[in-house]
């Protein structure tokens, strides 16, 4: 392992992580990058395990994929507790919705709409508490007894429960659901979807039943959606992505409702994630002009969130949907189609790189130069495309001069093999 590890630098990890922090899965990347899916969920756990430790003495809890400590979407942190409860936090993108879920419930506070509760049940876990039998509160009033009448005894007497009882019972069921969604959290998180499907499949019952009964409100809603979703990304896995699909159409139409209602830009966030997830099912099973309006309208959603809230993650979170967008719309319309929309993802780029002065960063601007480029060079050819090619070649200059690693110096060569045909390319075409 530690020989496999050493192949690739700390600058190619956090890259992969950042790209399942976008909504990409282990599978997925390993397709198109070398290491294999397990690698790249080792990696994605240690990150967040180290975020996780920073996180914990002043006990704020992020949620992973948010514009600004990330919600969405999709982080999986390993959980280590097992116990129940809110108090079982350990950074999730789930957690703060947690604490909220059973704050809520804590505090009996409204039950979801009926309207988000039917179409929770009509996706999600098979179980559900039907509030009309829930029980009520009885008073009961001492009658006069008639002559004759036998005495009831206790045991005889209907049973009624306090809402102290009714409380607890629904926190209690809320609490289960979410400490199973944790506990196949971690167990995902070991390289064992498997065995991580029927932990979800139990927490979807419990948290189904908590909020049909009443408890959790939006955020147990939420919960709820996470959970499908990474139930989904099990299935994904283990079955493939036509097994996944109705777990991500149901998260999708949760979070949609979510952001209808809550109009902020953590909810619109995991709305743009969950249809990201959708899109990326329905672009296996169906093909790129049927997946082609989900990454649109991932891209639009980003761009409100972005103009909103005017931060680097969330303009970094448009210019992934930007590239995204870019590569299925390649696929539908060709590649020379593309240049407007990497053109727009490079003034983010440009902006992020000359703001965060990072690796990461001007990594990111060189490869969307060198998709600009190489769309500019299919719609006006070589002598159009040339000034993109030189920049990106100067990009991957600086990168490998800083790093100093095997990686940046293969990407420097073949920045500059790319360089070299186009300039003779454009040569030839000036002759």
């Amino acid at each position: 392992m530690a020989a496999g590890r050493s192949k690739y630098s700390a600058e190619y990890r956090r890259k992969l992580v950042a790209l399942i922090d976008a909504g990409h899965t282990p599978a997925e990347l390993a397709k198109e990058y070398e290491p294999s899916a397990q690698t790249i969920r080792r990696w994605y756990q240690e990150a967040q395990e180290e975020g996780s430790q920073r996180r914990k003495q002043s006990g704020h809890v992020e949620k992973s994929g948010s514009a600004g400590g990330k919600s969405t979407s999709r982080k999986r942190t390993a959980a280590k507790s097992r116990s129940r409860g809110a108090g079982a936090a350990s950074g999730k993108r789930r957690r703060k919705g947690t604490q909220d879920a059973s704050a809520a419930a804590s505090e009996g506070r409204a039950a979801p709409s009926a309207d988000s509760r039917e179409e929770a049940q009509a996706v999600g876990a098979e179980e559900t508490v039907d509030e009309s039998e829930s029980p009520v509160p009885v008073v009961l009033e001492e009658a006069e007894e008639e002559p004759g009448a036998q005495p009831v005894e206790p045991d005889q007497q209907s049973h009624v429960e306090s809402p102290e009882q009714d409380q607890e019972a629904g926190l209690e069921l809320l609490e289960r659901g979410l400490a199973l969604a944790e506990e196949g959290d971690s167990v995902y998180d070991q390289n064992d979807p498997l065995g991580a499907i029927p932990l979800y499949q139990e927490a979807l019952e419990a948290l189904d039943a908590a909020i049909s009964a009443g408890f959790g409100g939006d955020a147990a809603r939420r919960e709820w959606g996470v959970t499908l979703e990474r139930y989904g990304d099990a299935l994904f896995e283990v079955e493939g992505a036509e097994a996944a699909l109705p777990c991500y159409d149901g998260w999708c139409q949760v979070a949609e409702l979510l952001a209808s209602e809550q109009r902020s830009p953590e909810a619109t966030r995991d709305w743009s994630v969950a249809l990201g997830r959708l899109g990326q099912v329905v672009l296996i099973q169906e093909g790129p002009a049927a997946s082609l309006p989900y990454y649109q309208q991932v891209v639009e959603l980003r761009e409100d969130i972005a103009r909103e809230r005017q931060q680097a993650d969330a303009y970094q979170d448009w210019a992934l949907a930007l590239e995204r967008y870019g590569a299925v719309q390649e696929a539908v319309e060709g590649l020379a189609a593309t240049v407007e929309t990497y053109r727009l993802a490079l003034e983010l780029r440009e902006a992020l790189a000359e703001e965060l002065a990072t690796v990461e960063a001007g990594h990111a601007l060189g490869v969307t130069y060198e998709r600009l480029a190489m769309a500019i060079l299919d719609a006006d050819g070589p002598a159009a495309a040339l000034e993109c090619f030189e920049q990106m070649a100067a990009i991957f200059d600086e990168l490998a001069e800083h790093q100093g690693t095997e990686e940046a110096e293969a990407e420097r060569r073949q920045a500059h093999a790319m360089l070299g045909k186009v300039q003779l390319a454009a040569l030839g075409g000036e002759e």
